[in-house]
């Protein structure tokens, strides 16, 4: 099973499909999702797709978001990171889910935060965008304990718009 980043309490890894159940369980949850997405629940064909979703071997997709497990266990508890793959067009785009069992625990944080550092990692994301919906005070704290900033607001989706620029070595050490 290979990392696509830790954190002390998380290990995220490519999701397959013998994944699909354990992300039904919250990504097929109404009440996880109202705010998530479309928030309507997914079905298992829209999961299914998901995971197909990775472009084997194409080494375009420089950054990707995975399935979370706590650790020691390896329970999955959600699932996040920032998804890039260079073409024209596209930009570095940060998610996260959690299982609703495992929200007000700072997962959410230490998954968004190390989800930031690997994909800055890569020379190729210098910019990373994400989006809320302006109910969503959690998720709002999340990004903006991680540094993100408000953009503007997104009518035509209902979301609000988060950036975040690759740190330089002063705002790093701030």
């Amino acid at each position: 099973m290979t990392a696509l980043f830790e954190t002390g309490r998380l290990l995220v890894r490519k999701a397959t499909l013998s994944d699909v159940d354990a992300l039904l369980r919250f990504l097929g949850d109404p009440e996880t999702v109202r705010l998530f997405g479309a928030g309507e629940p997914w079905t298992r064909s829209q999961v299914e797709q998901l995971v197909r979703g990775y472009p084997e071997g194409d080494p375009r997709l420089v950054s990707a978001a995975g399935l979370a497990l706590l650790k020691p266990e390896l329970v999955p508890v959600g699932f996040g990171g920032v998804g890039y793959y260079v073409a024209e067009g596209t930009t570095a785009d940060l998610l996260f889910i959690l299982d609703k069992a495992y929200w007000g625990r700072g997962l959410a944080t230490e998954l968004t935060r190390a989800a930031l550092t690997a994909a800055f990692d890569r020379p190729e994301v210098t910019t990373i965008f994400a989006t809320v919906h302006p109910a969503n005070a959690p998720s709002i704290r999340v990004l903006e304990k991680c540094r993100l900033t408000r953009e503007r607001f997104l009518p035509e989706h209902n979301r609000l718009l988060y950036r975040i620029e690759r740190p330089t070595s002063a705002t790093a050490q701030s």
